[in-house]
């Protein structure tokens, strides 16, 4: 990836594919470094950030995680994915209102999404 990197730099698909799997790989800082030198206009899916924010999250590493899922929210607000983790991480923190509010709104678009059932389970708990 490095090399393919080096080869053509304006190829973004490859820079964000590295800083993903440096991050799962738990080489967290040369990762972001990476992610860092992308432009969020540039990212044409959300995923890209949701991935990252959930390798984070996996490596207990919940507020860089939060980081990802916002910046997923503000360049793809449609998306809900993105909503359900954030929720998941304010959950962790004791957010109830952010919580509930995010899992709201993954629940809209997604109403069947695999995640759908435990995020009505979360909603009904926080009540």
């Amino acid at each position: 990836m490095k090399i393919a990197i080096e080869k053509n730099p304006a190829a973004i698909e490859n820079k964000l594919l590295l800083g993903n799997i440096l991050i799962e790989q738990g080489r967290g800082d040369e990762g972001r470094q990476m992610l860092a030198s992308v432009d969020d206009a540039a990212v044409k899916d959300p995923t890209t950030f949701v991935d990252v924010g959930i390798s984070l999250l996996n490596q207990n590493k919940a507020d860089e995680a939060l980081g990802y899922f916002e910046r997923a929210i503000a360049r793809f607000p449609q998306s809900g994915d993105a909503y359900y983790y954030r929720a998941l991480v304010r959950l962790r923190k004791g957010e109830m209102e952010g919580a509930k509010a995010d899992l709201k709104k993954f629940l809209e678009p997604a109403p069947n999404a695999p995640e759908a059932a435990a995020a009505r389970k979360a909603l009904e708990q926080i009540k």
